[in-house]
């Protein structure tokens, strides 16, 4: 149940990133969701191959398969360039330059 509470909380986190971008949240955060829950499956069942008979290990497998998913969204939120910026400053660019 705390895991839907911290999907929420996080796409909204990721969704103001992209919205300060210049992006549409909607897609990216459906990508996040579906990458949360592929990345905890996916751990579970590298944990019940690993630990077949310890449910808490696969557990926290699982969790760190979400977590994998999380960071790889949060860098793909951050490391998207912003589409509002109009100005050439942030590469060095002089007056002169300027579009």
């Amino acid at each position: 149940m705390l895991e839907i509470f911290l999907i929420v909380y996080i796409s909204k986190k990721i969704g103001a990133i992209l919205e300060s971008k210049g992006y549409k949240k909607g897609w990216y955060i459906a990508l996040f969701v579906f990458t949360w829950i592929t990345g905890e499956i996916g751990g579970f069942v590298i944990g019940a191959l690993v630990f077949p008979e310890q449910p808490i290990a696969m557990y926290i497998i699982a969790l760190l398969g979400a977590a994998a998913a999380f960071a790889a969204n949060c860098y793909f939120a951050k490391s998207l360039p912003n589409k509002n910026m109009h100005d050439l400053d942030q590469f060095g660019m002089t007056e002169e330059f300027k579009v």
